[in-house]
């Protein structure tokens, strides 16, 4: 067992708890369950500190570099997406994630941090990277926002903010098991939420991508895993183009940098991506052909 202590209030640590047994009742177990103590309750308070004890899963942190690790994770992400349809929290809402607003939002930000670059006396090294590669990242945030418009995507995530689905919204190496069984466990479910599956899906292949330098093998094998559990349609191709398209690990660094606090990481962080920009584009390029290609239902 794992015990770990939270600042989730009471009300969401028993939303998580439920959501894992429905997932459970349907069929669904690799996953970190949530273990009730010998009162039936989902968490113990000792003091003012709020505890609540998961299953411990056997294994090693995905390595992202690993094609049977990037496979048995996209299987493992897609069928707990299934199993967690239909689930209906009675006692406890979570903000659901609305991605158009998300991105929105972020490429607002991208835009105070030009802001705070420019407005500095003495500028960093950070600050000069910034005055120089963020326009071209704001193009992109822009051009992801614009993919959201497209009205097949429009009416796809009305359907969904009607009917929502659940999303880990976590999906890191660090949150997926290998175990000795030779399968991707999923655990820590602290921000589970209603939201698009494709921000799952599309931050593992982001992240994935980024690991092996934006070779196209890796968001096949995703896609293949993905598409034998529940196939995509054309608007979640789009909005996974646009997840995709959006610099993510750009705004990230920025955003802990000129808001959280900075770390001595961040300009190498940000040249290392910026290192890989070239193969990234290309990537999108034809990953956005591959999309234009298959406007199927």
């Amino acid at each position: 067992m794992a015990l770990k202590k939270t600042r989730l209030p009471q009300k969401q640590i028993r939303f998580i708890a439920h959501a894992l047994q429905h997932v459970a009742q349907n069929g669904f177990h690799r996953v970190s369950r949530m273990i009730p103590n010998t009162n039936g309750f989902f968490f113990t308070l000792l003091g003012d500190q709020t505890y609540y004890v998961t299953q411990w899963i056997e294994g090693q942190t995905a390595d992202f570099s690993s094609v049977r690790h990037v496979a048995e994770s996209a299987l493992t992400i897609a069928e707990f997406h299934r199993a967690a349809r239909g689930f209906v929290s009675v006692s406890y809402q979570p903000e659901s994630i609305i991605l158009k607003h998300l991105l929105q939002t972020r490429t607002q930000q991208l835009d105070q941090f030009l802001t705070k670059a420019k407005e500095k006396r003495k500028p960093d090294d950070v600050d000069r990277f910034v005055l120089r590669y963020l326009p071209a990242y704001k193009k992109q945030a822009l051009q992801a926002v614009k993919l959201l418009n497209d009205p097949r995507v429009v009416h796809f995530l009305k359907q969904e903010e009607e009917d929502p689905g659940l999303a880990h919204l976590d999906i890191t190496p660090t949150n997926l098991i290998f175990t000795p069984q030779n399968q991707i466990c999923l655990i820590d479910f602290d921000r589970l939420s209603y939201a698009p599956r494709m921000l799952d899906i599309g931050h593992m292949m982001r992240r994935s991508l980024q690991a092996n330098r934006w070779q196209r093998e890796f968001a096949l094998i995703s896609l293949v895993q993905v598409n034998q559990v529940e196939p995509l349609r054309h608007a979640e191709y789009t909005i996974l183009q646009s997840i995709l398209t959006f610099p993510h690990s750009v705004w990230r660094n920025c955003r802990n940098h000129y808001l959280r606090k900075s770390s001595p990481y961040t300009l190498a962080a940000l040249e290392q991506l910026q290192e890989q920009e070239a193969d990234r584009q290309s990537f999108l390029e034809d990953f956005a052909a591959h999309v234009e290609r298959h406007k199927g239902p």
